[in-house]
């Protein structure tokens, strides 16, 4: 991609893979919502689009993908006919939401876009709001976009607990990592994942990261 010119950025958030290789039901929602932003916006404002996740495990296989949810993704988009210069893939997008939501932020600052668009699934909505909130700032402005994960009823209502819970266990940790912004840098060196929330190594050597894994829905990346 040449110099950045587009004035929005639409981010879907990657939710792992299906055991046929491909991103679940709600991210493919998320990115036929980007599509239709997309296709939706004047010429001379088109935004660029992207999914927000470098790798996630396949924890019940124990199988590592051969793409990025980034790149898979791209590919995706591409086949919805918006050309290569309008979709983003970056590089260690985040293994997780608070990392996704550091690299996002390091985007729109290095490329001074102000407007963004955030595309994730129901269960996830509150708890990723939360994030992209207090890491992005009042910089920016946000639109979330929500699209329906795989949960319905009580079974959904389960889900949004877990991630309200998940989120006021990482809360501390958050603000943490505000009050000391340089920690974003080697964000998965911290102790928060290499030592209190490790994950398990399986027996294909691959590792399942933090508390992020153990909440998991049965996705690989939540």
């Amino acid at each position: 991609m040449g110099p950045f010119r587009s004035r929005s950025v639409v981010a879907v958030l990657g939710n792992g893979f299906t055991h046929e290789g491909m991103p679940p039901d709600h991210v493919i929602s998320g990115l036929n919502k980007a599509a239709e932003i997309y296709h939706n916006a004047p010429d001379d404002n088109k935004p660029i689009s992207g999914v927000w996740g470098q790798w996630s495990f396949w924890h019940r296989r124990g199988i590592l993908p051969q793409v990025t949810e980034s790149e898979a993704g791209a590919k995706y988009l591409i086949e919805q006919d918006i050309p290569q210069e309008h979709i983003l893939q970056v590089a260690n997008s985040g293994q997780d939401t608070i990392g996704a939501g550091a690299t996002l932020e390091k985007f729109l600052r290095e490329t001074k876009v102000r407007n963004v668009t955030i595309i994730c699934a129901d269960f996830h909505r509150m708890r990723v709001e939360y994030i992209f909130r207090r890491i992005l700032g009042d910089t920016y402005t946000i639109d979330f976009v929500e699209t329906k994960g795989p949960f319905k009823g009580h079974e959904l209502e389960l889900q949004k607990a877990k991630q309200r819970d998940l989120l006021q266990e990482q809360i501390p940790f958050i603000e943490h990592l505000m009050q000391n912004p340089d920690l974003f840098e080697h964000l998965y060196e911290l102790p928060y994942y290499t030592e209190q929330l490790k994950g398990e190594i399986n027996d294909t050597g691959k590792i399942a990261m933090g508390r992020e894994f153990q909440h998991s829905t049965g996705l690989s990346w939540v």
